[in-house]
């Protein structure tokens, strides 16, 4: 596939077998290691350093290496507590001598008078917090640092193939990211795919608009539970249902009829996340829901560390989102959507989107039927929904 899309290879790693590259440079950080956990006194750096300084030389030492002397004349100060929220704030220097020598203070002023903005790493993704909990050392669901892996993958929104109507709308857009999810390696793909949301795996395909306050049918997800990940020519395939279907078999009969391959095939469940052979920063495809298609990248991998959280049952877990619009009721537009009408003959939308609230009140008397229409529950997760019946 290299022949058709070699160009993304300009952005992204050679293969990598993640277990291999990581187990040789745990191998490597072994060797180097100290107690960390005393790591700050003055013996304790000594060793590291393999050398015999005494008090005074140690205390000589200390001032010299000081962070405090890492200063020039005129420097601007130190920043002190939190960045400031927006970040273009950080380009405002208020004074720079106009005898200086460094590039960055060069590059800077550049910027400062470019016309062009200026787009900031992660700008426009909101960071996940976790709430820190203790939890027992000497439990066996942990982590183990330096021995472990922790891969990040970048998961996109869900893409159209342009026709021939919307190939020049389709040049013009840029993949939209959905989230960024951390994974061990000792995971599984399954593992990785049940935490990809998707609204296609919300939505519930039955028209309600008769008997509206019945109880929740089953969303898509649980109905058509195929789908699969297509990862360096491998198709690998949900089946853990013996119903589920193969979806790749048409795409390796379509690609086999142009000369195109071989792929190879492999269930999902059975495959580690660190038993991969990837590109990092090259595309791949997560497909479900029939032909509901995803980009997902490899962006980074590291070994787990003591700041991480070592529980193995919080992962996988969503580490960044970007912010997503809410679509709002076309009645009041104040309240979020809640319900999807088709085919009615008393509003100008098709499809009109209401809000509990409004749908109910426009639509039924008396809890009657109003008019002619086709409702249908917005694509929501059905949990949400009833932890929020029950408390009204």
């Amino acid at each position: 596939m290299d022949s058709v899309y070699g160009h993304y290879n300009r952005f992204a790693s050679g293969k990598i077998n993640i277990k291999e590259y990581f187990s040789k440079y745990s191998n490597l950080l072994k060797s180097c290691q100290f107690d960390h956990s005393n790591s700050t006194t003055d013996n304790s750096i000594l060793q590291t350093m393999k050398t015999n300084l005494g008090k005074d030389e140690m205390s000589l030492l200390t001032e010299y290496c000081s962070i405090e002397n890492l200063t020039v004349p005129d420097e601007l100060p130190k920043v002190k507590g939190p960045l400031p929220v927006r970040r273009k704030n950080l380009n405002k220097v208020s004074v720079i001598n106009e005898d200086f020598g460094l590039e960055t203070l060069k590059q800077l002023i550049e910027r400062n008078n470019s016309a062009e903005p200026y787009h900031y790493r992660f700008n426009s993704e909101i960071f996940i917090d976790y709430e820190q909990v203790k939890y027992d050392e000497n439990s066996g669901d942990l982590a183990v640092q330096g021995e472990d892996i922790l891969v990040y993958v970048r998961v996109y929104e869900s893409f159209t193939h342009p026709s021939s109507q919307m190939k020049y709308r389709q040049r013009t857009c840029k993949p939209i990211l959905k989230c960024v999810i951390e994974i061990l390696g000792k995971q599984t793909l399954t593992d990785l795919r049940d935490k990809i949301s998707c609204v296609s795996d919300l939505t519930i395909p039955v028209e309600v608009s008769n008997n509206p306050d019945q109880p929740l049918q089953p969303m898509a997800k649980d109905v058509y539970k195929s789908g699969f990940f297509y990862i360096e020519d491998t198709f690998y395939n949900d089946f853990r249902d013996p119903a589920n279907l193969d979806y790749s078999a048409v795409i390796r009969e379509w690609a086999k009829s142009r000369q195109l391959g071989p792929f190879y095939t492999a269930s999902m469940e059975n495959v580690r996340i660190d038993s991969l052979c990837v590109r990092f920063g090259y595309p791949w495809v997560y497909q479900h829901q029939g032909s509901c298609e995803h980009l997902i990248v490899f962006s980074d991998a590291r070994l787990v560390s003591s700041d991480d959280d070592l529980r193995v049952s919080v992962y996988p877990r969503i580490s960044r989102i970007r912010l997503q619009r809410t679509n709002y009721c076309f009645m009041c537009g104040i309240l979020p959507v809640q319900w999807i009408t088709t085919d009615h003959d008393r509003v100008p939308h098709i499809p009109c989107f209401f809000c509990e609230s409004c749908f109910k009140s426009y639509n039924y008397v008396n809890g009657k039927k109003v008019g002619n229409f086709k409702a249908y529950r917005y694509p929501c997760d059905s949990s949400l929904i009833q932890e929020n019946e029950e408390v009204t």
